[in-house]
C-alpha cells in the first residue's frame, strides 16, 4: 500500500494473474477496486524486484500474492505487524495511513494533481477541464518511479535502478 497507493483490499485480493513483472504493472479490474473502474498499477524497479523475490516463494496452491496462513485465503488486516510497529515507533497508524503517506509523497515530489488521481486510482472529471487530461503510461511510470525512490531515501534504503 506505501509503495503503489493500493487500498488495503486491492492490495490483500491481489492474484498473481493480476501482475505482469515483464510489462512492470498490477492489472486490476473493475470489481477489484473500490470505484469499480479498472486500474493499471505501474511498478517501479523496486517493486518489480520486490515481486520477482516474492514469487521465487509463491504456493501454487494459493492465488494470493500475500497469503493468509489459512490456504487459498488473502491476508487480511495486518494488525499484528501494525501493532509491533506502533509500539517500537509510539506511532499509530492504519494501513490506509499507508496510502495518504504515499499520496503525500507524490505531492512532495510534485507530481501533477491530475497524475496523482490516477495514481491512487480516484475517481476523475468532476470538472469538464480535468476529464479532458490524458496522461501517458510513461509519464504514470516516470511518477511512480520518483515516489518509490523518495520513499527509499526518507527510509534509508539504498535502491539501484538499474533499468532507468
Amino acid at each position: 500500500c506505501l509503495f503503489t497507493g493500493m487500498r488495503r483490499g486491492e492490495a490483500s485480493n491481489l492474484t498473481w494473474d493480476k501482475i505482469n513483472l515483464k510489462g512492470g504493472f498490477i492489472q486490476l479490474r473493475p470489481a477489484d477496486t473500490k470505484n469499480n473502474e479498472p486500474h493499471r498499477v505501474y511498478l517501479s524497479n523496486f517493486l518489480v524486484n520486490l515481486f520477482e523475490e516474492k514469487e521465487l516463494y509463491r504456493d501454487d496452491l494459493n492465488p494470493f500474492v500475500f497469503p493468509s496462513r489459512v490456504p487459498g485465503k488473502p491476508i487480511g488486516e495486518p494488525k499484528a505487524s501494525i501493532n509491533k510497529v506502533t509500539k517500537a515507533t509510539k506511532i499509530e497508524f492504519s494501513t490506509h495511513d499507508l496510502r495518504r503517506t504515499y499520496l503525500s509523497i507524490a505531492q512532495s515530489i510534485e507530481a501533477p494533481y491530475a497524475v496523482s488521481k490516477i495514481l491512487a486510482n480516484h475517481k476523475r472529471g468532476s470538472d469538464i477541464t480535468e476529464s479532458y487530461i490524458t496522461v501517458s503510461p510513461e509519464k504514470l511510470r516516470h511518477y511512480q518511479q520518483k515516489i518509490t525512490d523518495r520513499l527509499a531515501s526518507l527510509m534509508g534504503i539504498a535502491l539501484s535502478n538499474e533499468a532507468e
